[in-house]
């Protein structure tokens, strides 16, 4: 913390800001996950990650404890989306 500027410690994001491109819907929802922790720190974090919640699992595989395991490509909004997420952390 530094003069009212507030930032997530880096080691604590690290895994985070390390995180390559998703390449499953399971990959992707988990991303979204861990970042909604950190979401006070990302202005408008709701409306920036809305596009990659479509990857959320649906009650009935939550159900059964299955995330969707299916080999994704993220479109080239889903892809900005997702970048974005990782530079506002």
């Amino acid at each position: 913390m530094e003069h009212s500027n507030i930032r997530p410690a880096t080691d604590d994001i690290r895994a985070l800001l390390e995180t390559q491109q998703s390449t499953t819907a399971k990959e992707t929802f988990r991303f979204v996950k861990a970042a909604e922790y950190y979401c006070k720190f990302i202005p408008g974090f709701s409306t920036i990650a809305q596009p990659l919640h479509k990857y959320a699992p649906t009650a009935k595989e939550q159900r059964s404890q299955k995330l969707q395991a299916t080999l994704i490509t993220l479109s080239y909004d889903e892809l900005h989306v997702f970048r974005n997420v990782n530079d506002g952390i």
